[in-house]
């Protein structure tokens, strides 16, 4: 799969977490739409710089 549209589809799961959170009322689903937004951020952080051809942060310059 391209990089760029993986990036895309990423987005878009973030986007549907976050609706679907603004009309959650339980606090155990507000809960685990939280858990899954951090976690779908932090796997679009892991992906960025690959799909963007940009070093890791901590990484050194060949």
């Amino acid at each position: 799969m391209d990089a760029l549209k993986r990036l895309r589809r990423q987005l878009e799961l973030i986007r549907a977490y976050a609706a679907e959170l603004g009309e959650e009322r339980s606090y155990r689903g507000v809960e685990r739409l939280e858990q899954l937004i951090i976690q779908a951020l932090l796997d679009l952080g892991a992906m960025a710089p690959p799909a963007l051809e940009a070093p890791l942060p901590g990484a050194t310059a060949k």
